[in-house]
């Protein structure tokens, strides 16, 4: 009993020390966010709910047109050169501010180790060398690390240029280090001194899933199995964050990306730097920023938010997986413009979905259904109006398992609503006519 009660004195102080160690950080940006909220609404611009509005909505799909910002991507933790995230214009970009915060906070109630400073983490990159820069990314250089206990890590550095600042990096250790679950990146810690801004994060060594789909030869090796293993985890993972967490969290830029994938190809969800806190079954108007082709349409052209907007993205990312495809054309991505592959494509052969299924999976007969299942959910995902489309504890229910139930760790509560599920599925093959192998 006394061992129990030391703990949990234990854990409040570690807490507390937290929180005060956070607070020079928190005092400046809360007036920076202050400003920021004053000169630009969370509403969008008129120019550019003007042109969101000339939309065209339908379920066939969907067009805008949006300032495309050219980024990079994660690399060895998933980095591609391409043009596609997009904000709308800021009327002034907020710049980092000079922090005397010399000191790396480290969740050592996670179990990872004493306090780090800075020069800690210049030796664990080797000064940021060459060598350890494993990507770039919208907020900065990654590069790979390594503590002195063995520990892997990435280090996010932020690039003074870059379009991310203060919200972004306030976004990912306001919401990451409250989450616990096995489908979500831990955040071990960050570092502010003077303009240094870094986030450190566990090292996942198979990189993204992005760049496993863009190489032939490891995306050949994904056979069926892995792939629902990882379509399970996105789903688990989103789930949490909308359910579990207990607080409702979008994430906002679910992509092929984003997800990481470890040395046993279980998926991880990174980078929270849009993340937006919800109440239950709530809604919030907000500044539209996002990744073409993956954001929910009627996001976009609304800037209004639910626990279905990350619905509408997992949807893009399944049909990803199964396609082998990734849904932003790759010819074009040098070009002035970017073809959107799906969800055209899928509506467009929503009568013979299987011609969706990548030629190399050489899936067994009983996977094919599975297959099929999961392109059914996936077009039920992405409807453009949000109200047709699944919650993430009905879509939970949808997919097929690899696991035992006791193994998918769904709650009780998620059985009642297999009859709205079925009632999904019913419309979705009325409106497919699915024909089968």
């Amino acid at each position: 009993m006394g061992g129990k009660h030391a703990n949990k004195l234990r854990e409040v102080q570690r807490e507390i020390t937290f929180y005060l160690q956070l607070f020079p950080l928190v005092s400046f940006v809360d007036t920076t966010r202050s400003w920021e909220r004053l000169m630009s609404r969370a509403h969008p611009y008129k120019d550019t709910a003007d042109e969101l509005h000339r939309v065209h909505h339908s379920e066939h799909g969907i067009r805008f047109n949006t300032e495309t910002l050219k980024v990079t991507e994660l690399g060895d933790q998933g980095v591609t050169q391409s043009p596609e995230v997009f904000e709308e214009k800021r009327s002034e970009r907020t710049s980092i501010r000079s922090v005397n915060l010399d000191q790396l906070v480290v969740l050592d109630d996670v179990g990872k180790g004493a306090v780090l400073t800075f020069s800690q983490i210049l030796a664990a990159t080797n000064n940021f060398s060459g060598r350890s820069l494993i990507g770039e990314g919208g907020f900065g250089s990654v590069y790979k690390g390594k503590l002195p206990n063995g520990l892997e890590i990435a280090v996010k550095r932020h690039d003074t240029s870059s379009h991310q600042g203060e919200e972004e990096f306030m976004a990912e250790i306001d919401v990451i280090p409250k989450l616990r679950q096995e489908n979500i990146i831990e955040l071990i810690g960050f570092c502010v001194q003077g303009k240094e801004w870094i986030l450190v994060y566990e090292y996942i060594s198979n990189g993204s899933l992005a760049s496993i789909i863009r190489d032939e030869t490891k995306r050949t090796s994904l056979n069926w199995s892995k792939r629902l293993k990882i379509i399970e985890g996105i789903s688990d993972g989103l789930l949490y964050l909308q359910k579990h967490s207990a607080m409702c969290i979008v994430h906002r830029d679910i992509k092929a990306s984003n997800i990481l994938l470890d040395h046993e190809m279980n998926a991880k969800i990174s980078d929270f730097g849009l993340a937006t806190k919800l109440a239950p079954n709530a809604t919030a108007e907000v500044l539209v920023r996002g990744t073409w082709g993956y954001a929910d349409p009627e996001y976009v052209a609304t800037g209004i938010i639910s626990d279905k907007t990350d619905v509408y993205s997992f949807g893009i990312v399944l049909l990803e997986i199964i396609s082998g495809k990734l849904c932003v054309s790759e010819s074009n991505i040098k070009g002035t413009s970017q073809r959107v592959i799906f969800p055209e494509f899928a509506l467009k052969n929503r009568k013979k979905l299987h011609k969706l299924i990548d030629p190399s999976l050489g899936a067994k007969k009983h996977e094919r259904a599975q297959i099929m299942q999961c392109l059914r959910v996936a077009m039920l995902c992405i409807r453009d109006r949000a109200e047709h489309r699944p919650t993430m504890s009905e879509v939970v229910t949808m997919i097929p398992s690899s696991k035992t139930p006791k193994d998918r760790k769904v709650p009780a509560l998620f059985l009642s609503k297999l009859y709205a599920c079925t009632q999904h599925m019913k419309v979705l093959n009325a409106f497919c006519s699915l024909s089968v192998f």
